[in-house]
């Protein structure tokens, strides 16, 4: 038997039909919206939206907080039920405002109210000064959870299936968020989002690998660019703006995942290669026969199970690999090793360009929501470029054609910073971070294509997984990178160049496979255990 085999054959001769474009939205598509919506939590639950102080007089505590050397220009309004009342534009309207002032003085009120429109982890148990760390902590917890799952859930995504890690992350997702809202205490939030991160990192890794295993080369490309992760961020955005409140918004998650896990459980089949290696003939005989069936395939089933019972039966002594147990040290066996550390590299690079780019919008000149909004929504257009450039010119090319070009933006960028000054600098400067960020994520998605074919089915999980590990450590290394001095991004982004030009020229040592069959198992000479 070839490395390629039947689930190869049939997959070639269904091209994108109505079975492959129901499987991408349900296993593709849907995960990555409600993923990145789950991700994105922390970046209001951690909000300040301010407090003011009713335990003191206006007069006295005006005087307190005028003796605070970190808040300077500052205005302060009587009202009824006296309480401080801060505006840093010196308005002299009498309106109810909250103030995000120093700790000295939070610490000093007995009686603190925060700003009743939001409700955040932050409000919700006073994560302020001496308690601040518990909400950085709480990121922390999650990434760290993304982390450990990103491994782990490559393992048993290839040990138990795809679909079951499926099933089992969705739905635990889903319930977590609604379990969430009734914590007592923000420790206990705190485990509760240590576990939505490991079931995070499964839905991650089969939204990278599940529709890869059903789809033919020229359509992988197409998927894993589809703005999906971009529609998650937006309706994230819209729900913060319309609810201000984390536990409705940690409810919309749960029930986003609730109810598209019953669809799920009724239409996601198993992996057809994920059954083939695993000598599954019974239900690779029934995959194989819905997808002929929706996509109206000219194969005759009862041929098709012959040639099924065939390929399964006769040849399973050449596929020895089905009792071996892989595991992340199969990526490093002889002819793998340099691929591993490479596609790891360069994954790994990008994924620290975009998370500097996406946590530090505060660096970028103007309004900061409409930066944000911006950051998010600009790539959109440019997805394009990941959907057809690998298909036209290959996906090394095509690697190293978007690393070329983060490099480039981002070391221009480092010279606008230094010797460009005017409005026009932070014009050019938004102009070229912007492309940064589109050109690695541009990156990644073939990084996440060219992985999957260039691994075989048997490991295929385990090295998606691997590469997502290294997106965690990037996204955790990333506020390393990001400094109050205006000038020092500015360094960064030289720094964060030069890496992606190394990552451009390591693409060089990997192979082309635009036009290769997806493995099965690995080469015959190292298949055997």
């Amino acid at each position: 038997m070839a490395n390629s085999g039947m689930a190869d054959h049939l997959i070639k001769e269904a091209g994108c039909g109505p079975f492959q474009v129901t499987l991408v939205f349900l296993v593709s598509v849907v995960p990555k919206i409600g993923a990145i919506y789950a991700a994105m939590f922390m970046a209001f639950g951690n909000y300040n939206p301010g407090w003011r102080c009713l335990d003191n007089s206006t007069e006295n505590f005006h005087k307190a907080f005028m003796s605070s050397s970190e808040i300077s220009e500052v205005n302060f309004t009587s009202h009824s039920d006296s309480y401080l009342s801060f505006d840093s534009t010196k308005s002299n309207k009498t309106s109810e405002k909250y103030t995000k002032g120093s700790c000295e003085l939070f610490q000093r009120c007995e009686n603190v109210e925060f700003n009743p429109d939001t409700s955040t982890i932050v409000t919700e148990w006073g994560l302020l000064c001496d308690k601040s760390w518990a909400a950085s902590l709480i990121i922390s917890v999650q990434m760290s959870g993304i982390l450990i799952g990103s491994l782990v859930s490559g393992q048993f995504g290839d040990t138990f299936g795809r679909q079951k890690m499926f099933y089992v992350s969705f739905g635990s997702i889903g319930v977590l968020s609604i379990v969430s809202v009734f914590s007592s205490l923000w420790q206990m939030f705190a485990v509760i989002e240590f576990f939505i991160g490991l079931a995070l990192a499964c839905i991650i890794n089969l939204y990278s690998l599940y529709p890869a295993e059903f789809l033919d080369s020229k359509w992988r490309t197409r998927d894993s660019a589809i703005p999906a992760k971009n529609i998650g961020g937006l309706i994230f955005a819209v729900a913060v703006i319309m609810c201000k409140d984390w536990k409705l918004i940690q409810l919309i998650c749960g029930a986003f995942f609730i109810a598209f896990l019953i669809p799920s459980l009724i239409w996601v089949p198993e992996s057809l290669r994920w059954l083939e290696i695993k000598s599954k003939q019974k239900e690779f005989q029934k995959v194989a026969k819905r997808l002929i069936t929706m996509n109206k395939l000219n194969i005759e089933l009862n041929s098709c199970d012959q040639t099924i019972s065939h390929i399964v039966i006769n040849d399973s002594s050449e596929v020895v690999t089905k009792i071996h147990t892989y595991t992340v040290l199969d990526l490093f066996r002889k002819g793998y090793k340099l691929y591993t550390f490479i596609v790891g590299f360069v994954r790994f690079i990008p994924a620290v360009v975009y998370y500097v780019i996406s946590f530090d919008v505060k660096s970028l000149h103007g309004n900061f929501y409409l930066n944000l909004i911006t950051l998010c929504t600009a790539d959109i257009p440019f997805l394009i470029f990941p959907m057809y450039v690998p298909n036209i010119i290959g996906r090394k090319r095509a690697g190293i054609l978007f690393t070329a070009i983060t490099a480039l933006s981002l070391l221009i960028a480092t010279g606008v910073g230094f010797w460009v000054s005017g409005d026009v600098k932070y014009i050019i400067l938004l102009i070229l971070v912007v492309t940064a960020r589109v050109s690695s994520m541009a990156t990644i998605s073939n990084n996440n294509v060219m992985t999957s074919e260039i691994y075989p089915t048997v490991v295929r999980s385990i090295v998606i997984g691997y590469c997502s590990f290294m997106t965690r450590v990037g996204g955790i290394l990333a506020p390393l990178f990001i400094s109050e001095e205006s000038q020092a991004i500015y360094i960064y982004y030289g720094i964060m160049g030069a890496a992606c030009l190394l990552a451009c020229l390591s693409i060089h040592k990997l192979p082309e496979t635009r036009k290769s069959d997806m493995k099965e198992v690995f080469d015959n000479e190292e298949a055997i255990s």
